[in-house]
């Protein structure tokens, strides 16, 4: 978001997104000389800034905060960058999760102070739960009656935003180019010991991946342990 233009107490859109697991990058990569996880996420986020300049993007800990005024192409702008944003990091076997809402807003180079912050900061934390990132219903009500969203814009917006079982609408990062790739990734998982909080994200992703499948009618679904481990209890002498 261009800090000049948001002088003053304004609306804007923002992104919230939680990196799940950023404790264990940061633990690895501190034993290690070079940080690999660290280098990852500056590349991402340069990304970002180089495709979008007009947005206000700002990482801290485990969060990113990506910003823009409340205008139609800036918004979608900011739509385009969240679902990149979100190939980058499941492509790199990274989940990340994340609400973005709308709000009062202001931002300059030393403080955030943000009603559409909190917003998307409470999406995250209250309903996302999964490695999905949540539109706030009343910003896509919003952006799709709104008289200056371009028809090719709101196409493509439209394309990236599905309604879970749940009723929350997310983002929908997954292409039809993408699914053998997305299924390598998500395989990896079957090798490492989870949590129940852990095990619900990746079967989650395991059902959205053969939703995406179907609908592309693709033969590349997952059908691992996540999903089908279930097996008779085994007593050890």
């Amino acid at each position: 978001m261009d800090n000049t233009k948001n002088s003053e107490w304004s609306f804007g859109a923002v992104a919230f997104i939680d990196v799940l697991g950023f404790s264990s990058f940061v633990e690895n990569d501190a034993k290690t000389i070079e940080p690999k996880n660290l280098l990852k996420l500056r590349e991402i986020l340069k990304g970002v800034k180089d495709t979008a300049p007009d947005l206000d993007v700002r990482a801290f800990s485990d969060s990113i905060v990506i910003s823009a005024d409340l205008e139609s192409t800036a918004v979608s702008r900011l739509l385009t960058t969240v679902v990149n944003l979100q190939r980058h990091f499941v492509s790199g076997g990274v989940l990340i999760r994340g609400g973005v809402a709308f709000g009062k807003h202001y931002a300059d180079e030393t403080l955030i102070y943000s009603e559409a912050l909190i917003r998307a900061y409470e999406l995250e934390r209250d309903k996302a739960r999964f490695p999905r990132i949540l539109v706030a219903k009343d910003l896509i009500d919003w952006y799709f009656h709104n008289q200056n969203t371009e028809a090719s814009d709101a196409n493509f917006v439209r394309s990236i935003l599905l309604t879970d079982r749940d009723g929350m609408d997310f983002i929908d990062y997954l292409q039809e180019e993408f699914i053998q790739s997305h299924l390598k990734t998500i395989s990896a998982y079957q090798k490492l010991k989870t949590t129940p909080s852990v095990l619900e994200k990746i079967q989650w992703i395991c059902q959205y991946h053969n939703f995406s499948a179907d609908r592309f009618g693709s033969p590349n679904k997952y059908d691992g342990p996540m999903l089908t481990g279930f097996h008779s209890i085994t007593i050890k002498p």
